[in-house]
């Protein structure tokens, strides 16, 4: 589903019989988005934690949005290639908010995470050969490039992020597992109960009674 087919149901719910009485009829659409926006990043910390316990991080693979071709940059003064990234993702340890880097038809060239000051010894320590092995490092809304392969200058690349629910668009597929869902929206009935209720004034906006 995308983002305003699960607001639809959200408000499907305060709006019908199903709803107990005391929270019957009172929601706001774009409190439920706000609220919908908060949760989803409570479930992707859930999901690192349950990732990091089971050394499993393919579980991110559902929350992923897909950037095409993001253009690879050339600081000139420090001699570097770069891009900047796409969206901001949502801050994680180690910067897994950033999923995959790769060219765009080769996803199985994907290119490596490092840090800025360890990137050269990951290949002395695996004892190859660093040609080839392409990786990366964050700095601030960037990402930059070690031993970027000549062959990928002048193309784009594909970035896979892990973004707030703030970056889909309303018709975008946003691929919540169904148990996270359902604890995305008992957590909205849940706060809701503890809201004043609402009503509107002449110009339609909400106001607390």
């Amino acid at each position: 589903m995308n983002k305003r087919e699960y607001i639809a149901l959200l408000i499907d719910y305060f709006s019908g019989g199903a709803c107990p009485a005391d929270l019957r009829g009172r929601y706001d659409e774009r409190v439920m988005e706000r609220y919908f926006e908060m949760f989803y990043t409570d479930v992707i910390y859930n999901v690192h934690r349950n990732a990091v316990t089971y050394s499993d991080y393919s579980q991110f693979d559902a929350y992923a949005k897909s950037y095409e071709d993001v253009a690879i940059l050339k600081n000139e003064s420090r001699n570097e290639y770069y891009s900047v990234l796409p969206a901001t993702p949502i801050e994680l340890p180690k910067n897994r908010g950033i999923r995959q880097v790769s060219p765009m038809q080769s996803q199985e060239y994907k290119f490596f995470p490092a840090k800025n000051n360890d990137a050269d010894v990951r290949g002395a320590l695996e004892g190859q050969s660093a040609v080839g092995y392409t990786s990366y490092y964050r700095e601030g809304g960037k990402v930059f490039y070690r031993r970027l392969n000549p062959i990928y200058i002048g193309k784009g690349l594909l970035f896979k992020l892990i973004v707030p629910l703030s970056e889909f668009e309303d018709t975008d597929n946003i691929g919540i597992p169904g148990i996270n869902a359902s604890q995305i929206f008992m957590a909205i009935v849940e706060i809701m109960r503890g809201r004043p209720a609402e009503k509107k004034s002449n110009n339609d906006s909400s106001k607390q009674v």
